[in-house]
């Protein structure tokens, strides 16, 4: 199990650090103890907890005896690193100053209580491994150094869902997607009963044949209708040729794919840790289900998965 242990001035990006750890899948407890370390970490490991986040700070000083001791006993069973972040005194004002929150010690000014913080926290400073000065630190920017400093890896999932329009699109999706441009297996009577999950449906879907005209859109979902969010996006036109003319129906997808693959790389690159994506076609039982299912299968680099086939069972209703 790997064990941080975050302290610090009141003031200097606690709060920050906690957040990274938590993004990166830390079980993170803030303003625990000395004394309740070791047992929280014996107790974490029995509920298969592998990462684990501790914050002591100035609020707990009242606890403060046998500080020393107790990362002794802690260090003998549970190997820890320890995240110290501080920042100069004129910072710390400054952001007292904007927050307007009060110090945690109360004396009878800020910089006495700055002053006191330090001898409190002396011990924990000597023992951390890492010392983080956040004094020309924004919040974004101490996210990141936290990230560094502590090598981790933020958790980050792409969601697929499948819907059908005439069921109307769903309004929790980041970005939602319509594939009523592919050979629709509704009109082949051996195909129609059965879903996008059947890999006949599906390889009908994809193979390059001529596909029917597209159908016209369910109420409340055409030109006209306000639909504020989310925003439903068209495949590149490039990808699709409509009327009568021929539809590639793989180099659709293809185009579709790369779409999802940039959009979720953009989010997470934004500081996203989940992107919802929802395919829409007529009913959502054959081709939404179809293009789902092969997108999730060939962006597990993203982490996807498929969250829901929300209208599969639905049928003519």
């Amino acid at each position: 199990m790997r064990f941080v242990l975050v302290s610090g001035l009141s003031g200097s990006g606690k709060s920050t650090a906690l957040r990274a750890l938590d993004d990166a899948g830390f079980f993170v407890t803030d303003n625990l103890p000395p004394q309740m370390w070791l047992e929280h970490s014996r107790l974490a490991r029995l509920k298969g907890v592998d990462k684990l986040a501790v914050c002591t700070d100035a609020r707990t000083h009242l606890f403060f005896d046998g500080l020393e001791s107790c990362l002794d006993a802690l260090a003998q069973e549970t190997p820890f690193q320890l995240l110290f972040l501080e920042a100069s005194n004129d910072v710390l004002l400054s952001r007292y100053n904007l927050t307007r929150r009060a110090h945690p010690l109360g004396e009878l000014s800020l910089f006495m209580d700055f002053r006191r913080e330090h001898e409190l926290l002396a011990p924990l400073r000597e023992r951390a491994d890492i010392v983080l000065d956040t004094t020309a630190l924004g919040s974004s920017e101490l996210l990141e150094r936290v990230k560094s400093v502590l090598l981790l890896q933020t958790e980050f999932h792409l969601g697929l869902s499948s819907f059908g329009f005439k069921h109307a699109p769903p309004r929790d999706a980041d970005l939602v997607l319509d594939v009523r441009g592919l050979p629709n297996p509704h009109y082949v009577p051996g195909l129609k009963p059965r879903t996008g999950l059947d890999e006949e449906v599906a390889a009908y879907v994809f193979r390059g044949q001529r596909a029917e005209s597209r159908e016209p859109r369910a109420e409340g979902s055409g030109p006209g209708v306000a639909v504020l969010e989310p925003t439903v996006l068209e495949p590149p036109v490039s990808s699709v040729k409509t009327g009568t003319e021929a539809v590639d129906p793989e180099k659709f997808y293809i185009g579709l794919r790369e779409f999802v693959r940039s959009s979720a790389e953009l989010a997470r690159a934004s500081g996203r840790h989940a992107y919802t994506v929802a395919i829409g076609c007529t009913g959502g039982q054959h081709r939404s289900v179809a293009v789902a299912e092969r997108l999730a299968r060939e962006l597990s680099d993203l982490d996807a998965r498929v969250t829901d086939h929300r209208d599969i069972g639905k049928g003519e209703r």
